[in-house]
């Protein structure tokens, strides 16, 4: 699959975000299986974008900048107790 193209490569993605998430999931293990244990180079760039978009849709939304300001809300009330 030539996924060099910018259009391919977009059209591809959307193809795998429609797919449902156990489908995804197979359809990555059937791509890990081809490209590792039957050392077919050709599907590793598609297993690539397969894996990244099952790793979008897996995540949590959460992003860094949240976690930061907690850590900084919880250094300040830490500093304020610690001074009482």
């Amino acid at each position: 699959m030539n996924l060099d193209n910018r259009e391919n490569y977009q059209r591809e993605m959307r193809l795998l975000n429609r797919l449902s998430l156990d489908k995804l999931k197979s359809f990555v293990g059937e791509l890990h299986k081809t490209r590792f244990e039957d050392n077919d180079i050709e599907v590793d760039a598609y297993y690539r974008l397969a894996s990244h978009v099952l790793n979008q849709r897996k995540e949590k939304r959460t992003s860094l900048i949240f976690h930061l300001k907690n850590l900084v809300v919880g250094m300040i009330l830490i500093s304020y107790l610690y001074s009482i």
